[in-house]
């Protein structure tokens, strides 16, 4: 298994999506930013050995 911290942000974005599918969350959004950049939402994971960041927003 590769670690967390090098995975592709589509690869961690999967594994959110089913995670969040498993808990019937609907009506949400996933955004890949920059770490440390100013954007809305809860961080809900880290990807490209931790050079970007993916959050959560309810829509």
């Amino acid at each position: 298994m590769i670690p967390a911290a090098i995975r592709s942000c589509e690869e961690v974005k999967a594994d959110i999506v089913a995670k969040l599918a498993e808990k019937g969350v609907t009506d949400y959004e996933l955004t890949v930013v920059e770490s440390g950049s100013a954007a809305a939402g809860k961080m809900v994971g880290s990807c490209e050995n931790g050079s970007k960041q993916i959050l959560y927003s309810k829509k």
